[in-house]
């Protein structure tokens, strides 16, 4: 595992703490506020999840 992985991995545990917390946000005070933390968050953690390749599987798509 490369330290590229590594940092993939916690942006992703960190995205999803965040996540967390802004599902725990909208049910606790339900508002637009909450509601677009809530959105925010869920964008992120996608695109976090889209950026989970391997460094190996980048460069191979680079030579096509």
């Amino acid at each position: 595992m490369t330290l590229y992985s590594i940092g993939n991995w916690l942006f992703l545990l960190g995205s999803l703490i965040f996540t967390g917390d802004s599902v725990s946000e909208v049910f606790t005070d339900c508002s637009l506020h909450s509601i677009g933390h809530l959105l925010a968050s869920l964008l992120f953690t996608t695109g976090c999840i889209l950026f989970l390749q391997e460094p190996t599987q980048q460069e191979d798509s680079k030579s096509l």
